[in-house]
């Protein structure tokens, strides 16, 4: 029997953290989990989308909780934030009984501050996704606490673990999952070095260091 899973983000956008988080339920093998997917709010146009493209395509039921009698996201994004949130809490209604069906929850953010939300589902059945770019020290308490009150906190450099000891965590509730490349797509090629070396106007013996993302302490680079 297939295990039901909710994920829930908190926007939808077509930046990193949304994308990496749809990359990963998107790759959860389709015989073995069946897949309902929530966006509280939409923060870009959901039309010719990729990931709604591939949503369609795999028949993955998706709701968009800030939808209101048909209005387009232009119209939806002049609403005050108050009664965006009474939208959200209506249309959440409607899909109220069917959250307690799934086996476990995907939450793409803390949603410390949608507590009608939290309180519905079983904190034992939810996995917590939290990437940011700010300090941890700068975080307030409440989501500080769902680090410590983790049964297991998955973090893939040194530093971020050493951040959650130096605040509380348990360590024997970290688990460091160093980020790992296939090396097969990394082979030196000369042939495209000279190009791109006269591409970009280095010379032959000039030092140059590439890399395929942002340099960053959390993401250990």
């Amino acid at each position: 029997m297939k295990k039901k899973i909710l994920a829930i983000f908190r926007k939808f956008n077509y930046f990193g953290s949304v994308n990496n988080s749809l990359d990963f339920v998107l790759n959860l093998e389709k015989s073995s989990y069946d897949v309902t997917v929530i966006f509280l709010k939409r923060k870009a146009s959901e039309k010719n989308a990729k990931y709604i493209k591939i949503l369609n395509q795999r028949n993955i039921k998706y709701y968009f909780l800030d939808e209101f009698f048909g209005l387009t996201y232009k119209i939806i994004q002049r609403i005050p934030n108050f009664l965006k949130i009474k939208i959200i809490k209506k249309n959440l209604e409607k899909i109220k009984k069917k959250i307690n069906d799934f086996d476990s929850y995907y939450l793409n953010d803390n949603l410390a501050d949608h507590k009608f939300i939290i309180n519905q589902l079983k904190l034992s059945k939810t996995i917590y996704h939290l990437h940011y770019s700010r300090n941890l020290f700068k975080f307030e308490n409440k989501i500080l606490n769902i680090y410590k009150n983790s049964k297991l906190n998955i973090v893939n450099n040194n530093f971020t673990l050493k951040q959650l000891v130096e605040l509380g965590v348990d360590q024997k509730k970290i688990l460091n999952l160093n980020i790992a490349i296939d090396c097969r797509n990394w082979i030196y090629d000369e042939k495209k070095s000279e190009v791109l070396r006269k591409d970009f106007g280095f010379k032959s013996d000039q030092l140059v260091v590439a890399g395929s993302g942002p340099i960053s302490s959390r993401k250990g680079t």
